[in-house]
């Protein structure tokens, strides 16, 4: 009886021991496959990070090269545009030079027109009172016709000063001081009297008597410094061109023979 309890004790721990070792080899290859899991993961992660940044990568190049060609293209829009600006600006300045040209043209032309010996063109304009004034109210007296650029202007300020100075001779010898500009009737007014000019003005604002005449200027504004004298039968007896304010008077003064 004891021999079989024996047996019987020897065989369960031998079972046991077998069971023991089969539960080690099963422990072993669970921890096995457990690492296996975890360096495939890792492998996983590690693949799937380096696809990450690749992707990054070529997005950022092709980023790149996109904002490059675009650049491109901006660089090539402001170039096309400055060149339009450039052309433009060359295409105004020759407009203005050809117009320049083409008014100085004109102005010379008509100076050919109007020469002496010829009847001096008829008029009527207001004077610095706001009066019509005409050229055949003055025929039987000899005639001063000046152009000046601008009323109260250092140099057109200095030429009719200096006509006022010499005035009594112009009365003493049958000649009539007329001075004709763009300004108004108000402008001439103020003119006259801030002076004291004892001569009338006229206003042209209209520009056609300067037209008639061939003073006016390249500058659209005011009128050429020019003179017409012209003698009692309405006939041009000379023309004085660019006059210089300082010698003006002097000047008409001998070309009527007065000293």
């Amino acid at each position: 009886m004891k021999d079989k309890l024996r047996e019987a004790r020897d065989e369960a721990g031998r079972v046991a021991e077998e069971k023991k070792d089969e539960a080690r080899s099963t422990l072993r290859a669970v921890e096995e496959r457990v690492k296996q899991k975890g360096h495939d993961v890792k492998e996983a992660v590690k693949k799937g990070t380096h696809d990450v940044a690749e992707k990054v990568k070529k997005a950022r190049d092709e980023a790149g090269k996109v904002a490059e060609e675009k650049k491109d293209e901006a660089k090539g829009a402001l170039s096309a545009a400055v060149e339009k600006v450039k052309q433009k600006g060359h295409d105004v300045k020759e407009a203005v030079r050809r117009g320049a040209h083409g008014v100085a043209e004109k102005v010379k032309k008509a100076t050919k027109e109007l020469k002496v010996g010829d009847d001096a063109p008829p008029f009527s304009l207001k004077d610095e009172s706001g009066k019509v004034r005409t050229l055949e109210e003055f025929k039987g007296k000899r005639i001063v016709l000046y152009f000046y650029p601008m009323d109260d202007t250092p140099g057109c300020a200095k030429q009719a000063c200096s006509l006022r100075d010499s005035y009594g001779l112009f009365e003493k010898n049958n000649i009539v001081v007329l001075g004709i500009s763009y300004g108004s009737v108000e402008s001439h007014k103020k003119f006259k009297e801030k002076y004291h000019l004892p001569f009338i003005l006229l206003s042209d604002n209209k520009k056609q008597v300067a037209k008639a005449y061939a003073a006016k200027s390249k500058w659209i504004f005011v009128p050429q410094r020019k003179t017409y004298l012209v003698d009692e039968q309405g006939m041009v007896k000379d023309i004085l061109e660019d006059v210089d304010p300082a010698t003006h008077t002097r000047l008409v003064l001998e070309k009527f023979g007065v000293h």
